[in-house]
């Protein structure tokens, strides 16, 4: 009797978990539908490509005729739209190359490609070169920071400067290696994409809220497998272990309430770079120039036109 209680509980505990599951997917098919359609064209249609290593680099171009050109490279499950309103604020002074880095925004998506951050930093110096987009100053989110960092490292003439918006390599770990079929939940599930938003950014208002619908619709296009095998790549050699080389003049932005790469971890750049400055932004969270694009334009030009 005891027995039939304990599994008829479980089999309704199972049933419940399946409604919700099936709820929330079909919630999220609707949510997901309606940002698609608003996205149609538009932010679409103002991207550049190029062929570069065997592969389509996607890439965004502001201020086109200025000859002081800043380099961005977004973060993790970013894309080049992320840097939309700081490169617009700074496009009349500024020419702009923001790239989708392969694997997100409207790059390509290969299987067989190396997505270890040595590698991508390696295709998107190919991609400047055939751009010739020379001399620049490179900046990167996040994982872009770490990407920016190992392009530098392996062309130390490169770029004139270098800008971390709350670079990311201090860390040994990759993201963890879930089975595709997880990854697709991930990605596309827009419940789970905005809970992982909203633990991003620190008190968004509106324009931040809106923001996330680009970065959703992006994400939706990654392949599951995609993720796991980003997840698997590894590079040789640490970032740490080679900051103290790096001579560039750089600038280091954080968030004072970063809770992806937090402040400590610009602090422990700025105490290993030989060049650089530190600026803190209070209550702001791992989108800088999302959160607070004013103020990080301020910085960017003070630390550019100094």
């Amino acid at each position: 009797m005891i027995v039939k209680r304990i599994l008829r509980v479980i089999m309704i505990t199972m049933i419940v978990i399946f409604l919700i599951a099936v709820a929330f997917d079909v919630a999220s098919s609707i949510l997901s539908h309606n940002i698609r359609s608003t996205f149609e064209g538009g932010i679409l249609d103002e991207v550049e490509y190029i062929e570069v290593r065997g592969h389509t680099l996607a890439y965004r171009t502001y201020g086109e005729a200025n000859e002081r050109t800043l380099v961005f490279i977004h973060g993790f499950m970013g894309n080049s739209f992320d840097y939309h309103a700081l490169s617009t604020a700074l496009q009349d002074d500024y020419r702009i190359i923001a790239i989708d880095l392969i694997g997100f925004g409207q790059s390509d998506k290969p299987l067989d490609y190396d997505y270890s951050k040595a590698n991508q930093a390696e295709t998107i110096k190919a991609a400047l070169d055939a751009l010739d987009i020379s001399p620049f100053a490179l900046g990167g989110h996040s994982m872009g920071g770490e990407i920016a960092l190992r392009l530098i490292r392996a062309h130390p003439d490169a770029a004139k400067r270098l800008i971390l918006f709350a670079s990311a390599g201090l860390q040994t770990s990759q993201p963890s290696g879930f089975p595709p079929f997880i990854n697709e939940f991930i990605v596309k599930n827009y419940f789970v994409q905005r809970l992982g938003f909203n633990f991003t950014v620190h008190q968004p208002d509106d324009d931040v809220k809106d923001h996330f619908k680009t970065m959703f619709y992006m994400n939706t296009e990654i392949p599951g497998d995609v993720i796991r095998e980003f997840s698997k790549a590894e590079d040789d050699e640490n970032v740490i272990d080679f900051l103290d080389t790096l001579v560039i003049e750089t600038l280091i932005i954080y968030g004072a309430e970063d809770r992806v790469t937090p402040p400590a971890f610009g602090e422990t750049f700025d105490e290993a770079l030989a060049n650089s400055a530190y600026v803190l932004l209070e209550a702001i969270g791992h989108l800088p120039f999302i959160e607070a694009p004013e103020a990080v334009e301020d910085a960017l030009r003070a630390f550019l036109e100094e």
